[in-house]
């Protein structure tokens, strides 16, 4: 089982690697042609309104269609999996459709300026809507690949998605312009939907326009819905305001928090989502078919394990991040100032993924366990606890407070999720001590990149292939000399 585990995720993180590598090459190509401009502000901020709008809903997908993609067998189950696809695709339609209905009049009413920031952002919002829309429903598509087992069929048509985009901003990298970005990036969606459609063709599901409120396993699903609906419309919400206070502090602030995200997010899917989406379905396994000890132990290992990668990678990117931003958007409209603006926020994001293992292993346990609503309450008091720390550390602290919040609302998070699931199910295993070689490791690791670096005279690119290389050797030691037992052993830690 560990062997085979090993190899889906080895095979799956290549992938992952691939993928973002070109992602990176889309967004470098995205940032020389738009830098932190006007025009990259909209589309950013129109990106992430939509996301938000479809997230609302989307959210719910894996943590409450993947357990019951778990159990079901008969017609009567896929016939409840229709009911809830359709619902939920009905109700974002709805919300588009509402948004759509008041972008139009906004438009009618502030007339045709094609330089105000209001006005593109709208108007890309129309095209990236779709796409998302789109998103949506590839994501029951994903789901039901992952209860398969089928993860390199997922990672095949994102690559594929990615790929296409690529093409048509290289293709068209001359004459490129804000509205023909968004149309290819959009586009490239429902490549990835028709991809997910052809991997999912030999499965017993079919899809059906066909929905039935009054069965049983159909309401069931939605009362669990609902409060996941509602923790993520109130996160969605979180992730707006913070953009639109970004706004506030001129041109190209949003675009630079995104160009940081988009870093972060490479290392949060390459180790954090391809993790959880293998051990997901594993969890929810183990905590409804085993004894909660051995539950509980191998959640301990999980989230060990998980860190084992994402510290050292977090040390790094705090290191060798100026010269990782250079290599990657320094050219063009992108300005050395723009690297290290970008760098600043790449800091506090990079410090929030441990703490975000930690609370997505957390949050995993009480959705296996049939509880949404302890996730919902946690994250509501950490969201307000970070509008909070927002809205008056502006006023105190300026842009750092901007920068901060993320970091403030994982902590809390992490914190009340751990004290909630204690309370639930008992003392959790820590690994302390794991955690803490990992750390000492990673900034030994990471001591040395920065001695070493000033010596190393060749062009950007070479000299952080070395830096990662010197990097990747001194911990890949440092923990085959302290931890090697206990990761390849499989199993969690005592309990304290």
């Amino acid at each position: 089982m560990k062997n085979k585990f090993l190899k889906i995720f080895g095979v799956v993180t290549v992938l992952t690697i691939f993928n973002q590598g070109m992602t990176l090459i889309r967004a470098s190509i995205m940032a020389s042609s738009f830098g932190t401009s006007n025009q990259m502000d909209a589309f950013n901020f129109a990106n992430t309104l939509m996301v938000c709008i479809t997230n609302i809903f989307g959210s719910a997908i894996a943590t409450v269609f993947i357990p019951f993609l778990t159990k079901a067998k008969t017609k009567e189950d896929k016939k409840v999996m229709n009911s809830y696809i359709n619902s939920m695709g009905l109700i974002v339609l709805i919300l588009l459709g509402i948004y759509s209905l008041g972008s139009i009049v906004y438009l009618n009413i502030s007339g045709n300026n094609q330089d105000n920031f209001w006005n593109i952002m709208v108007e890309l919002s129309f095209v990236l809507g779709i796409g998302q829309y789109v998103r949506f429903f590839s994501n029951f598509q994903t789901s039901m690949l992952q209860v398969s087992r089928k993860f390199f069929s997922i990672k095949f048509a994102a690559i594929l998605s990615t790929i296409f985009s690529l093409m048509g901003l290289i293709y068209f990298h001359n004459q490129l312009t804000i509205h023909l970005a968004t149309i290819l990036i959009s586009f490239s969606y429902l490549i990835e939907y028709f991809a997910l459609r052809v991997s999912n063709r030999e499965l017993e599901y079919q899809h059906q326009w066909v929905i039935d409120y009054k069965n049983n396993q159909t309401q069931q699903l939605f009362r669990l819905t609902v409060p996941i609906v509602l923790n993520s419309t109130i996160y969605q919400v979180s992730l707006i305001i913070p953009n639109i206070i970004a706004r506030s502090f001129g041109v190209g602030v949003v675009s630079i928090i995104v160009y940081s995200n988009q870093i972060l997010n490479i290392m949060q899917t390459l180790i954090i989502l391809n993790l959880l989406s293998v051990l997901y379905p594993e969890l929810v396994t183990v905590f409804q078919n085993k004894p909660l000890s051995e539950a509980k132990k191998q959640l301990g290992y999980y989230i060990s394990l998980t860190n084992l990668i994402v510290i050292p990678m977090v040390a790094g990117a705090i290191t060798l991040g100026p010269l990782v931003i250079s290599i990657l958007f320094q050219r063009g409209d992108f300005t050395a100032a723009d690297t290290q603006d970008v760098w600043q926020f790449l800091i506090f994001g990079s410090l929030a993924l441990p703490l975000i293992v930690f609370k997505e292993f957390y949050y995993r346990v009480f959705y296996s366990r049939s509880d949404t609503k302890t996730p919902v309450k946690i994250s509501i008091i950490s969201i307000i606890v970070q509008m909070l720390f927002l809205i008056i550390g502006v006023k105190i602290i300026g842009i750092w407070a901007l920068m901060a919040s993320p970091l403030v609302a994982t902590l809390v998070a992490t914190i009340l999720a751990r004290k909630s699931l204690v309370k639930e199910i008992g003392q959790l295993s820590d690994n302390r001590y794991q955690l803490v070689m990992c750390t000492v490791n990673s900034l030994i690791m990471a001591g040395v990149i920065i001695m070493i670096g000033p010596s190393i005279h060749t062009n950007r690119l070479i000299k952080l292939i070395i830096l990662v290389l010197i990097g990747m050797f001194v911990y890949g030691l440092l923990t085959w000399i302290f931890q090697r037992k206990f990761f390849l052993s499989g199993k969690g830690g005592k309990y304290h």
